[in-house]
């Protein structure tokens, strides 16, 4: 390998923190989250009541990818209409602060207390109390929900490369 791959020290959105919003919108980025965001990135509609963040980079290759869907498919259309549309360019402030704007705060359900949940290349944000709600949930079929997920993945492959260490994915 002529050059080989500069790992970031970023490894991606992992865990749940906790934060408030001030009456001007703002929140604090996770200190954890904040290498990955600082060149700013896209908040927009998640699924079951949440908002997504991707890291300018990542909403780039998602856009790309997306902009391949059928144009004629009513639900491709619809998708990207809410997908895309309801989306929200963030900035990161000197202090680490965003805004969140109120019709992403509406449709989330947040009013002050909330937490960013580290999904590995995105994160979501949820309101505190719907995030306990669904992390109940999730401790109630956690076994369920693994056992679907093995389909998904695929079969680890380990190399001698992997124990020098973390090799850039």
């Amino acid at each position: 390998m002529e050059q080989e791959t500069k790992i970031s020290s970023f490894r991606g959105f992992f865990g749940n923190h906790h934060h408030t919003i001030d009456v001007k919108n703002r929140a604090f980025v996770p200190a954890k989250f904040r290498d990955g965001l600082a060149s700013g990135f896209m908040l927009t509609k998640g699924f079951e009541t949440c908002l997504i963040g991707y890291s300018n980079e990542e909403w780039h290759k998602m856009m790309v990818n997306y902009s391949t869907a059928p144009k004629l498919e009513t639900d491709c259309r619809d998708f990207i209409r809410g997908f895309s549309g309801n989306s929200h360019e963030c900035e990161v402030d000197k202090q680490g602060r965003f805004s969140i704007p109120q019709y992403l705060q509406e449709y989330a359900k947040i009013t002050k207390d909330f937490c960013f949940v580290g999904m590995i290349d995105h994160f979501e944000i949820w309101d505190s109390a719907l995030w306990r709600e669904e992390n109940i949930k999730y401790d109630r079929s956690a076994d369920v929900k693994a056992e679907k997920m093995q389909k998904y993945l695929k079969p680890l492959v380990v190399s001698a490369a992997a124990a020098d260490g973390p090799a850039a994915v």
